[in-house]
């Protein structure tokens, strides 16, 4: 007995400095990822990130209810709790819509702000994360390439987007859930259908990393007084049915901002003709998904590694590489176009309340300090068939117009960033859990990938390809709409 004490302490010793280490490294990978959101709350404070966004757009003010009442000879009627009810104002009244600056004040009011808020602070700290990691590696003398606690707030951030979405569909009318639905049960069954009948057309696997996921686990287990029967995980076809059915949730609650991107497409293009930056930024926003969709194809992958070989570019973490370039490219032309494209739906108050009213009070409206020549194009749209002089609308109905689309302000704002903010989280899941440390040691692109990585290249895969038919179809559909007009 007293030969083998010192055996068992030192197997202790041992047990207990290794669980010392594993303590260590998992408060140094907490303290990592608290740190960049701990200095960018600090900043949200005195520089809201949110409120930015919105800093030099214009917005159409509601006329107040003592303008319109000067457009009326009609008494006016006071209700008992003080407010105006509603009353008739001429159709060819000389009405100025006024337009200003959004102030800060007036952006933390709106519905969803608080949801677009959390979105820019944790996309801000995942964007900033592996740069403040890497100068920690770097001063601690640590593996610069270690960057799996960022992963974590990936995974965070892209919970985020999913519940942030399914808040959104709670809000939506019932013709709107409907068609979600359909959408998502026709992208389900679609999804998989391909990946069960066509899936060795694609560079993608999952089978071999969830065995070997399995593997690590009952290894582990067998260490321990737990037996490896006891371990259930569930089947890969399983696994496949729940992704298939994420999917269709997932592309059923992005559908109306899909059609907001096609609606916002056409404008872009239509008002900021000549803006070549712009214009070539919207173009290239399109196609992207589809060419990183294209990348997966198992039979342009001999096609792709001699483009890439022609441009110095060998080797297996190539391709992963151009995907890489493309994701970074999509996520730069997304903050080009952000801003244009919402002021083209801040325009929308301005245009469909000018087309209320005859021509007769563009005199008027010509005199505004901040028209432009898009607010003025949209005003000779609208006003292509005027009312009859006779006619009559409701100031309510005025005031709601305008309204109505400020109070939406910040849900389009969610339905232009969402899939931008999908797009980069799982271009950096992939990056970090082995991704970018492939590509500065090839060797490293022979091992097997983690399960997380095979799972986010397969969730980006589809995501390319469902985003690319979305936005393609809603554009065509608004295209025959136009034109049955």
């Amino acid at each position: 007995m007293a030969q083998t004490m010192p055996d068992v302490m030192a197997a202790a010793t041992e047990d207990v400095g290794l669980d010392a280490v594993q303590g260590q490294q998992l408060l140094r990978q907490i303290m990592l990822v608290m740190l960049p959101l701990f200095i960018l709350v600090r900043i949200n404070k005195y520089y809201p990130f949110a409120a930015y966004l919105f800093r030099g757009l214009i917005k159409t003010v509601t006329p107040p209810t003592v303008a319109l009442a000067a457009l009326t000879d009609a008494k006016i009627s006071t209700r008992e709790d003080g407010t105006v009810e509603d009353f008739q104002i001429p159709a060819n009244a000389n009405l100025s819509f006024r337009q200003q600056e959004i102030q800060f004040d007036e952006i933390f009011e709106l519905p969803f702000i608080d949801s677009l808020a959390e979105l820019c602070l944790i996309g801000a700290a995942t964007l900033t994360a592996p740069f403040i990691t890497s100068a920690f590696n770097l001063l601690t003398r640590k593996d610069m390439l270690d960057l799996s606690a960022v992963s974590l707030l990936c995974l965070i951030l892209i919970i985020d987007c999913i519940r942030i979405l399914y808040t959104m569909l709670r809000s939506v009318g019932r013709d709107e859930l409907m068609m979600t639905m359909a959408v998502g049960f026709f992208v389900f069954a679609t999804t998989m259908v391909v990946w069960l009948a066509m899936g060795h057309q694609f560079t993608l696997s999952l089978d071999d990393e969830y065995f070997e996921l399995q593997e690590h686990l009952r290894s582990s287990l067998s260490t321990t007084s737990t037996h490896t029967s006891k371990l259930r995980l569930p089947s890969i076809r399983f696994v496949k049915l729940a992704t298939c059915m994420f999917g269709g949730f997932l592309a059923g609650s992005v559908l109306l901002a899909a059609m907001r991107e096609a609606r916002c497409h056409r404008a872009v293009l239509r008002n900021y003709a000549g803006n070549r930056l712009v214009t070539i930024a919207q173009y290239i926003s399109v196609t992207l998904p589809l060419l990183i969709f294209l990348t997966y194809l198992q039979p342009l992958q001999p096609f792709l590694a001699k483009l890439l070989a022609s441009l110095s570019l060998n080797g297996p973490s190539a391709i992963l590489a151009c995907r890489l370039l493309l994701l970074a490219f999509l996520t730069l032309c997304k903050l080009v176009l952000l801003r244009p494209q919402m002021q083209m739906y801040l325009n929308v108050a301005y245009e469909r309340a000018s087309g209320l009213f005859s021509p007769s009070s563009e005199s008027s409206e010509e005199t505004d300090n901040s028209s432009s020549k898009q607010l003025r194009t949209a005003r000779k749209r609208n006003t292509k068939k005027a009312p009859p002089k006779t006619a009559k609308i409701s100031a309510g109905s005025v005031q709601r117009t305008v309204e109505n689309i400020w109070q939406y302000a910040a849900v389009v704002m969610l339905q232009l960033m969402l899939p931008t903010v999908l797009f980069t989280a799982l271009g950096w899941s992939i990056a970090l859990r082995g991704g970018l440390a492939s590509l500065f040691d090839p060797s490293l692109a022979t091992e097997p990938r983690s399960l997380s990585w095979a799972y986010a290249d397969i969730v980006l895969c589809w995501w390319s390809a469902t985003w690319f038919a979305l936005t393609a179809g809603c554009g065509s559909m608004l295209q025959s709409i136009q034109s049955n007009e």
